[in-house]
């Protein structure tokens, strides 16, 4: 999986090698991003900003909630 930011308020997860979207997150708080790094094992996203602060998204809490609701994506966190 790769991580692009597409905006300060927006960052694409896709398919590295189709670049195919797999999930949307919205920043919480709409800065301009330095950097973003999974953590090793790919359940985590952290995005860090401008202005000193890091957001973190916890991508397997993500995926249950949605698949709860029928819309997981279909690979593993990292994979």
């Amino acid at each position: 999986m790769l991580a692009i930011a597409r905006s300060s308020a927006d960052i694409v997860l896709v398919k590295p090698t189709t670049l195919e979207p797999i999930a949307e997150l919205r920043s919480p708080e709409p800065v301009f991003l330095s950097w973003l790094a999974f953590s090793r094992d790919g359940s985590q996203l952290a995005a860090a900003t401008l202005n000193g602060k890091i957001q973190l998204w916890d991508l397997g809490l993500i995926r249950h909630r949605l698949a709860e609701m029928g819309l997981d994506w279909q690979s593993p966190p990292g994979k």
